[in-house]
């Protein structure tokens, strides 16, 4: 039995529902594999994981790899669970606001890791830096747009405004990636050490993990469940349904459920020029050097014979 260490980049929640499904069913058991799902705390950077000795895969949004790649860490991005991030942003629906062109003249709150998708968007729609003022915010999101701190916050669009539709609110819901953001999220990577010594034991993970991804989409409730009674008690089987069904589009993305996990390399070349005039890495860097389809190529010539 060969031992794994998962780093996630939150809790095991719907988001690794995936990983969990084919844990449970002991795909990963079967296959010699002792996955370890390790989730993230706080103030921490999941690729840092990947500095660690031994067999390390590690959640991370892509934008994480870049910078860790451009700053001289040996690592590889191997596959994408999400096709999208699925930051966004979400406003009281009597705001009128529907888009971020709306937010000109007003106050939009965010947290660090949303300061990207926001330049990004603005850049994409030649809204200037100084039209729309933004703040940092904590997570009391409900009481924020309530007060009017905020004309609009930054939420993960399956997530925090189903949880405020529960307490009544009606918003308005913006995807980043409807708005140009297109980011590779849940990223896949390994140490290059990792990379060249076990590329068929990586093979054989992705393809469970990719496996465990389609089924579970098939198996809402039933994975909803594992996760409330053996991950996250504290939560609700219903609520983790209703959120993953609101997942499907950022894991299938324009490839679709069949090609679950792959990359284009176009994307990340236009990621790392985009975190280069945003002053986010020093020097650019090529895709090929932070990403791979091998894997994700290879698992999709074996589905094809």
């Amino acid at each position: 039995m060969i031992s794994i260490d998962f780093q996630l980049d939150w809790k095991p929640n719907f988001q690794f529902a995936g990983l969990i499904y084919a844990q449970q069913r002991g795909w990963y058991s079967k296959a010699g594999i002792n996955l370890r799902l390790i989730p993230w705390q706080g103030m921490t950077n999941p690729v840092d994981a990947l500095r660690k000795n031994g067999n390390v895969i590690a959640s991370a949004e892509e934008h994480l790899i870049i910078q860790g790649r451009s700053a001289g860490m040996p690592i590889r991005a191997i596959g994408a669970m999400l096709q999208y991030s699925p930051i966004g942003w979400m406003a009281l629906e009597e705001s009128g606001i529907q888009s971020l062109e709306d937010l000109k003249g007003k106050r939009l709150g965010i947290h660090g890791d949303g300061r990207m998708a926001v330049e990004d968007v603005m850049d994409h729609f030649s809204i200037q830096k100084d039209e729309i003022e933004i703040v940092e915010i904590g997570y009391e999101y409900g009481e924020i747009l309530k007060s009017g701190e905020c004309d609009a916050v930054q939420c993960l669009v399956m997530a925090e405004p189903l949880e405020l539709k529960a307490e009544g609110f009606r918003l308005s819901v913006m995807p980043a990636y409807r708005w140009g953001y297109e980011s590779y999220c849940q990223v896949m990577a390994v140490s290059e050490q990792f990379l060249k010594a076990e590329p068929a034991l990586l093979e054989e993970i992705l393809t469970i993990t990719f496996n465990g991804w389609r089924s579970a989409l098939e198996e809402i409730e039933t994975v909803s469940s594992w996760i409330v009674e053996k991950y996250l008690p504290e939560t609700d089987a219903a609520l983790e349904a209703e959120m993953l069904k609101a997942f499907i589009p950022f894991i299938e993305g324009k490839v679709g459920r069949a090609r679950i996990g792959w990359m284009e390399t176009d994307r990340w070349e236009r990621s790392i020029q985009r975190m280069v005039k945003n002053g986010m890495i020093r020097r650019p860097i090529q895709a090929g050097e932070i990403m791979t389809n091998r894997f994700v190529e290879s698992i999709d010539q074996g589905a094809e014979r």
